[in-house]
């Protein structure tokens, strides 16, 4: 069969219009389906049969209900949509169809589709190169895909923007149209002048913020958009990307064709690495970040790279109504990569025919002109083929006729190359842990002792890092604080960590205050150079400690004034009912932190979603 498919907005830029098809093929084409199809119930409002292959073998009236698994920045409008759909009662096959939409970081999703511990029916990424590295790993442990991903629709669509502080965008020559380059942030960052090179001095160095390439799309997509931003020399050195970057040699940066040698090119690394050295910390969603930003202003962060919806969210007065000014989409002059948000049915084995029948009902019903048009209110550009425009109001800070280029996802080799030398340039990550290993983590949570799960989620933690983090070890137990292993590179010790771990005993009272208080001044001692990080799992309240709440409270609050890169963050987990969370969430606040509670069934989740916020 021959059909027209629909493209991605990312996709007309690189492949152009969808070819043209024979009439006559067309209306045979057209009464095939109306044959083959006649039996299957379809809601009044609802989208053409079903593909042959996904003949509706029987017709029920049994409902249907549709797990989805999407990227939690359409949080917004996916709410809003699925709300209306489930209100239709639509049919495919058998009976009502309900969607059960869930958000989810990326990485963590696709994660967890692999680990046979999610089986969502229809997976909803950021953009489509998570795709293909899903089918990648899936077809290497099942000999088969999972996605078809020539039969994935592009439902909306954002470019990938440095969102940054009105005042700080017009510093650098924002509104004028592409002013601004990754090379001018890249030297901005590098320049010992911080702002001061821009007549501001009084506003320090620029900070960056950037999202983890295993676990956020947009992190992923900005990485791809500096990659091809550093190529403005074919053969790509220290010396030549310098060059290039200053004298604003554009003509000679590739817009397309990206290959694993440039991304292994001494000049390309160097470029990342200058950016990403700034980074304060990573997080695996932008919409977190992002909030850390527009939540604690210009002092914390200067910029983010995210999606182009999110800067519009920024300037919604209604959730930030203490917005300290607006925020701007900058689109490098270079180019960026436009998420294109592919609508993906999985072919595992847990989808029925009636489900892949039941998703095309619900995908069409997302592209429907009224739908598109609650993604333009929530700051998405629409469907190319439905006809609307995108946001145009100056006052939400974005430019529809921008990004001028609009670069290509590479191959998937190329991208897995790109998170692998991001991997190796990132700031590396210095971690103390800090467990609690009094006599209450004896007692079991449905069969599981709570020092075994504890010591289960630690060992995961621990093959989370990477051999050149520092990581450290530490046990209150028996009345006393107990430092198994100091902060010293991890490569070298990964086992016996791991060893002293399975000897952690379970004894004594609760030194929680000071056990943070020693710990937290040993890590302050350390150069600011790598991100620095606490965490610190709770199963009591303190009970033997000569620190008090107040003086730990203040002791790890961060001067006025100080570089957010210097700050330490303590990730708190409360495990289990008898844990003080409330003193755990006012820990975790003061350090830009976070708090977790957990059980023994689930601490492993919980030290996996905190390496992603690292």
């Amino acid at each position: 069969m021959i059909v027209c498919s629909k493209k991605s907005r990312v996709q007309q830029y690189t492949e152009g219009q969808c070819r043209r098809i024979n009439l006559t093929l067309l209306i045979a084409c057209t009464l095939f389906f109306v044959i083959i199809f006649s039996s299957c119930s379809i809601g009044p409002e609802g989208p053409p049969p079903p593909p042959p292959e996904y003949v509706c073998p029987t017709v029920t009236t049994n409902p249907v209900t549709l797990k989805m698994v999407y990227d939690s920045t359409e949080q917004a409008w996916i709410d809003t949509v699925v709300k209306d759909f489930n209100s239709q009662r639509k049919t495919a096959c058998d009976g009502s169809i309900t969607v059960q939409a869930t958000p989810m970081d990326l990485g963590q999703s696709m994660q967890r589709i692999l680990d046979g511990k999610l089986q969502p029916d229809i997976w909803n990424p950021g953009g489509s190169a998570w795709l293909s590295l899903l089918n990648t790993q899936w077809h290497s442990k099942n000999g088969k895909d999972l996605v078809n991903i020539t039969n994935t629709s592009s439902l909306i669509s954002s470019p990938v923007v440095i969102a940054m502080w009105a005042s700080e965008a017009k510093a650098m020559g924002w509104p004028v149209a592409d002013s601004i380059s990754w090379s001018d942030i890249a030297n901005l960052i590098s320049d010992p002048k911080g702002w001061g090179s821009y007549k501001h001095p009084s506003w320090g160095k620029f900070k960056f913020g950037n999202t983890s390439l295993d676990y956020s799309n947009a992190g992923l997509e900005a990485v791809v958009g500096m990659t091809y931003a550093a190529t403005c020399n074919e053969n790509a050195t220290e010396a030549a990307t310098a060059t290039a970057t200053t004298s604003n040699t554009s003509s000679t940066c590739k817009k397309t064709g990206l290959t694993v040698d440039d991304v292994n090119s001494n000049g390309v690394k160097h470029f990342i690495s200058n950016i990403e050295r700034s980074a304060i910390y990573y997080d695996s969603t932008t919409t977190s970040l992002a909030d850390q930003m527009f939540r604690r202003g210009p002092t914390y962060l200067n910029a983010v790279a995210v999606e182009e919806s999110l800067v519009i969210q920024a300037n919604d007065k209604t959730k930030y109504p203490n917005l300290p000014e607006p925020v701007v989409a900058i689109y490098p002059k270079d180019g960026a990569v436009v998420s294109d948000y592919p609508f993906a049915i999985l072919h595992g084995n847990w989808l029925s025919p009636s489900k892949n029948a039941a998703s095309l009902v619900f995908r069409d019903f997302l592209l429907t002109k009224s739908e598109q048009a609650k993604a333009v209110q929530d700051g998405f550009r629409p469907n190319s083929q439905v006809g609307l425009g995108a946001t145009t109001d100056p006052d939400h800070g974005i430019d529809p006729e921008l990004p001028g280029t609009a670069f290509p996802i590479p191959d998937l080799n190329v991208v897995q190359a790109i998170q692998t030398n991001w991997a190796q340039e990132r700031r590396q990550f210095d971690v103390m842990l800090l467990v609690d290993a009094s006599s209450g983590m004896n007692f079991s949570t449905d069969n599981i002792p709570k020092i075994d799960g504890a010591k289960t989620g630690l060992k995961t933690f621990v093959n989370f890092m990477k051999d050149s983090d520092q990581l450290g070890l530490a046990a209150f137990f028996n009345d006393h604080i107990d430092t198994l292993s100091s902060l010293t590179s991890l490569g070298s010790k990964r086992q016996d960590i791991l060893s002293r771990i399975n000897s952690i005993p379970a004894d004594g009272g609760v030194l929680l205050f000071d056990a943070i208080a020693q710990q937290f001044q040993k890590l302050q001692q350390l150069p600011s150079t790598p991100i620095r990080a606490m965490i610190v799992l709770s199963n009591k309240a303190d009970t033997e400690s000569t620190t008090s709440a107040g003086q730990l409270l203040k002791l790890i609050t961060p001067p006025a004034g100080q570089d957010s890169k210097q700050n330490i963050r303590i990730f708190t987990i409360a495990y289990g009912s008898e844990a003080d969370a409330n003193m755990l969430t006012q820990i975790a606040q003061r350090t830009t932190g976070q708090e977790f509670s957990a059980t023994p069934q689930n601490i492993q989740d919980v030290y996996q979603q905190i390496g992603e916020l690292l």
